[in-house]
Formats: C-alpha cells, structure tokens, sequence
C-alpha cells in the first residue's frame, strides 16, 4: 500500500504485539525503529493475530488459513476456465456470483455453477462497484472446495497469479473494511 501505516495511530492491542517486535527485532540489530518493527509485524505476524482473535470455531479450518478472512458481499465473474479438473471443459459465457469471503490468500464465493475442485478459473473481482477508489482485480485461482448449497454452490478458490497492484487492492480493501479492529479503542 502506498502509504505507511503509522504506529502513533493504532490500537493499544497491536501497539503492544509491535513493542514485543521491536524489543526481539532490536536485540539483533542495532538500530532498528518503529516504523521498521510496525512493517515487519504487519507483513509478518497481522494476519496471525487477526485469526487468533477474529476468526470464530476453534478446530475449524479457518485454524489452518494462513490469511484472516474478511465476511463481504462482492460480485465476481468467472472469466474463463483454463484448465477443468476433470475434462478441460470451457465455459460458454462468464458466469458472476457473490463473493462470502476473502482474505488476501483465496476467496469463497456463491455460483449458479459447480466447479471441479484443481479447476484453474480466471476471476474479475468487482470492487469498483463497491468503492470507487479501488479497481477491478483479475486473478487466475484454483478451485480448491466445492460445496451443494441451497439453490447454489459454495466455490472456495485460492489465487495462483495476480498482479501486485491486485494483491494492494485486496490488501487495501480488507484494511478499509477492518480499520476499527487496529484503529479502534
């Protein structure tokens, strides 16, 4: 993200988690500063601590993610399928859904369609329609889950290409949207 997430301006919570940081950061290296320890925690150690602490069901296997989910109501559009888990089918229109959730590692979203679980998609992200500061993002992912849901399927998909300015996007949008769990107090 483009600008630095100021120290002076986050939670007690999170300021103590850089503090402890910094301590073991600065007895390696002789000069390391704040704004060092709060980027390393936060490309290190944030998502950790938004899973111990935000992500409910204990044993679940959200246990296992590696990046805290983040509940929304996004449209998506599956562009195309470039490789079908069973037998490289092609999609003959884009098909849109709703994004349930994402996280900077993948997504779980609603379709009309079932996807075979290792099936490589092209996916649109629609942020623009939600915040007009963000852009589109186009990824490629794997389906990884595949759900029978009431009227629908559930699609769990992990990103295997996207561009940095895609990963910023996504970052951005999950920090907009989580701003009260560092900020707040």
């Amino acid at each position: 993200m483009e600008d630095a997430i100021k120290y002076e301006n986050l939670s007690q919570e999170i300021k103590k988690q850089i503090s402890l940081l910094h301590e073991k950061l600065g007895s390696l290296k002789e000069s390391q500063t704040y704004e060092e320890s709060t980027a390393a925690w936060f490309k290190d150690y944030f998502n950790r601590w938004l899973n111990e602490r935000f992500s409910s069901g204990a044993g679940s296997d959200s246990d296992m993610r590696n990046h805290y989910r983040l509940n929304v109501e996004i449209p998506i559009t599956v562009i195309e399928t470039l490789v079908d888990g069973e037998d490289c089918g092609e999609l003959g229109e884009n098909i849109t859904g709703r994004i349930v959730n994402i996280s900077r590692g993948g997504l779980y979203f609603r379709s009309s369609v079932p996807f075979n679980v290792s099936s490589i998609i092209k996916v649109t992200i629609d942020f623009s329609r939600i915040d007009r500061q963000l852009n589109d993002v186009e990824a490629l992912a794997m389906a990884v889950r595949c759900d029978m849901l009431p009227g629908n399927y559930g699609i769990g998909i992990m990103f295997s290409s996207i561009y940095d300015t895609g990963k910023r996007c996504i970052d951005t949008f999950i920090l907009k949207n989580i701003s009260d769990l560092i900020y707040g107090e």
